[in-house]
């Protein structure tokens, strides 16, 4: 009715009134209920009516917004989430909220972020504001490849001075990117505050939302990750190795969504000459982060544990073609090798081991460029491992848990690849005693050990 019938705000304000009032939700179905409603199923249908039409946006965006600002049950303030995003699919965000709506929408979902105390909200929150930079970002790529001569969207008419506003201050994407890149360029500085990660990883939703939000931020947050890393004690009374870490887990999170959105961008066939968002940074975040899985020194738990999230970022940045060159992967490969051998707990060792295996699962994919850097790369390091392991008993703790762990990932390794499994087999067979050769395929499906005849 209201997409039929509404003809000016005045209709729209009075209509919206009259369901207005049930939101949020807070249905419970009575015991031994045999109707069947849910409170989802309301939710659905009121979401349904106050996203029914462009006139009736200004009432809903005050409704939430209110919500969202008040100390509401986080059930009503993801609902109003829901809200928001919904009227961005249904009608644009720049129609449905203008550059002003933009701005106001995202102090409202920083707040979730950043202040609330539930992970399920902000979650929630992140999710929106991803929502809304893809389609904001999408609706600004639109108008810049539509002619200049095409007639603007018609805005409502009590917004006509809200329009005008909004055409004379850009793009609602424009404005949105500038006010997250603002207000949390700076926490990314801080990333060993709790609150500060938490600021952080709206920017992450901007990395994995489009490439344009990408490009605006990305740069910008990996070279202040990199210049901490390089000196984590600078500018600050932390303690260097806890920022040093806390650096090293943010820059894995932009990487990761960095990656994400790669993924996304391949939904569609990309143009010829599409570059991986993190192509022009691979070499740099190579060398950062191996300059700390590589260190010498360092002892420590801190120290250990921030060489472990070095190496899932190397991992991370080999698993896509197109972010380094074969140089740059045959190194990384060496280095995760190098960290499985040295590993002198179980947690450890089972954590380089995962990173091998990704590596080597990635190297050996149908049509990857890079296949024979598993037989280059990874094979005979690991392969030296297990020589070195089985030859040493001078420590008979760390000693068999490096025999086990390159035993275990080298059959893994031959179980997926025809062409490794002559050399490993062979090795393990020469090297293992009978009851560490089996250990070594436990892992492996039965069937496809007795298949391949490798568990005989």
């Amino acid at each position: 009715l209201a997409r039929r019938h509404l003809a000016s705000s005045a209709e729209a304000e009075a209509l919206f009134g009259v369901f207005s009032c049930y939101f949020p939700i807070t249905f419970t179905p009575p015991p031994n209920d045999t109707v069947g409603i849910t409170s989802e199923m309301l939710r659905e249908g009121l979401l349904e009516c106050m996203t029914s039409h462009l006139l009736m946006a200004p009432q809903a965006l005050d409704l939430v917004q209110g919500k969202l600002a008040s100390a509401d049950s986080a059930q009503a303030r993801m609902d109003s989430l829901d809200v928001i995003a919904a009227l961005a699919s249904r009608f644009s965000v720049s129609r449905c909220m203008g550059v002003r709506g933009v701005r106001q929408i995202w102090s409202l979902i920083r707040l979730q972020i950043v202040d609330s105390s539930e992970p399920e909200m902000q979650a929630r929150a992140r999710s929106c504001l991803r929502h809304l930079i893809r389609l904001a970002a999408e609706e600004e790529a639109q108008d810049d490849a539509s002619s200049s001569s095409a007639a603007p969207a018609t805005a409502p008419a009590a917004d006509a001075e809200m329009a005008l506003d909004d055409l004379l201050s850009g793009s609602a994407m424009s404005h949105l990117m500038k006010q997250v890149k603002t207000q949390c360029m700076v926490d990314v500085k801080s990333p060993e505050e709790a609150r500060a990660r938490r600021g952080a990883s709206a920017l992450m939703c901007a990395i994995s939302a489009h490439p344009r939000a990408a490009g605006m931020v990305l740069g910008e947050v990996l070279q202040a990750l990199r210049d901490i890393v390089v000196s984590p004690a600078k500018g600050t009374a932390a303690a260097p190795m806890v920022r040093l870490q806390a650096a090293l887990e943010v820059m894995l999170q932009a990487v990761m969504s960095a990656r994400a959105l790669w993924a996304y961008m391949n939904k569609e066939p990309l143009a010829p000459g599409t570059a991986h968002p993190l192509a022009p940074h691979g070499r740099e975040l190579v060398e950062c982060a191996a300059s700390v899985a590589l260190y010498p020194g360092g002892g420590s738990e801190d120290a250990g544990a921030a060489k472990l999230v070095a190496l899932d970022i190397l991992t991370e940045l080999v698993l896509d073609d197109g972010i380094v060159g074969a140089e740059q992967a045959s190194k990384v490969a060496a280095i995760a090798c190098d960290t499985l051998a040295a590993a002198a707990t179980e947690d450890a060792s089972a954590k380089c081991c995962e990173a091998v295996l990704k590596m080597a699962s990635a190297f050996g994919a149908s049509g990857s460029p890079r296949r024979e850097l598993v037989t280059a790369a990874i094979i005979p390091p690991l392969l030296g491992t297990l020589r070195a392991a089985s030859a040493c008993a001078a420590d008979q703790e760390i000693t068999p848990l490096r025999l086990t762990t390159a035993a275990q990932a080298l059959g893994r390794i031959a179980l997926a690849s025809e062409t490794a499994a002559a050399p490993v087999l062979a090795t393990l067979l020469d090297l293992l005693p009978p009851a560490s050769y089996k250990q070594a395929w436990a892992p492996c499906p039965e069937a496809e050990r007795l298949r391949s005849g490798k568990a005989q």
